[in-house]
């Protein structure tokens, strides 16, 4: 009986401790819906990072695009929370020679403070558009998680 007793405390014991030390769920994205490389309306290809995908600081972001996704060689490029807090803004560079209808490699690096883990957002690719015409906007959004 007293074997009982001390098996039975120790698994309650071990319970509530259990609850103790779990951390509060978190909105993230599971791992079967990270992606392929994100495309857009064959103007741009994001090959990293992909939707869905755990991101830190810095993040690189690589891929290509149509030379007229860019003026003056650079596209503007934003980095959002969920909840709305703009934490990073910057620019992907093209890599090669950008008055083309063709593709064109590019890259760009953002610096920021990193969000508390499980802590979803959105990286947002902006076609540079120095008219200002609304005609002439396009984006492409990825989802991602820290």
């Amino acid at each position: 009986m007293l074997i009982f007793v001390f098996l039975f405390a120790a698994a309650a014991w071990g319970f509530v401790d259990s609850l103790k030390t779990k951390a509060p769920a978190q909105d993230t994205i599971p791992e079967e819906q990270v992606s392929a490389p994100v495309q857009k309306d064959d103007l741009i290809v994001i090959d990293m990072p992909r939707t869905g995908q755990a991101i830190g600081s810095p993040l690189t972001i690589t891929g290509k695009a149509r030379g007229n996704w860019f003026f003056e060689a650079s596209a503007p490029v934003e980095l959002v929370t969920d909840a709305g807090t703009i934490i990073a803004r910057g620019i992907i560079q093209a890599q090669g020679d950008w008055m083309t209808a063709d593709y064109v490699p590019f890259s760009g690096t953002l610096t920021y403070s990193v969000p508390p883990a499980g802590t979803v957002g959105t990286l947002i690719l902006r076609k540079d558009n120095p008219s200002g015409e609304a005609r002439f906007d396009n984006s492409v959004a990825i989802k991602v998680q820290w």
